[in-house]
């Protein structure tokens, strides 16, 4: 069971270090000071839900080795023990060898940049991961 002091600490978590089945379940949390202004950037405000969770699931990207997992899969979910908010997925293993194995999470994958001038509001557009 998690700590009350892990309800401040706004990673990603895995239910467990040893995975011992076919999949891993990986909460990807919601912070809304860190979260709303990239969302707002990047997706305007979405008026259905779905579209929220969509625009949601960009901000995360997820890999396994060298393979990409599916952000879709990903489904909009709430860590009652801690009441933190975010998105819950299942990742895939019946693919791998057993031993340890390398579970990429990146937040912001495609940043966001932004410019101000001391005469006009800040500009910002979404960088392609290309760009450097």
């Amino acid at each position: 069971m998690p700590s009350r002091e892990g309800r401040f600490k706004v990673l990603p978590r895995l239910t467990t270090f040893m995975q011992r089945g076919s999949f891993m379940r990986v909460f990807l949390p919601y912070w809304p000071v860190r979260d709303d202004l990239v969302l707002q950037l990047r997706c305007g405000e979405p008026e259905a839900s779905e579209a929220k969770v969509d625009c949601l699931r960009g901000l995360w990207s997820v890999s396994l080795g060298d393979r990409a997992v599916d952000m879709g899969t990903f489904i909009a979910a709430q860590l009652a023990d801690l009441g933190m908010r975010g998105l819950i997925g299942v990742v895939p293993l019946d693919w791998l060898e057993p031993g340890m194995h390398a579970l990429n999470v990146v937040w912001n994958p495609d940043p966001i940049s932004c410019s101000t001038t001391a005469t006009t509001t800040p500009s910002c557009a979404i960088r392609s991961p290309s760009c450097s």
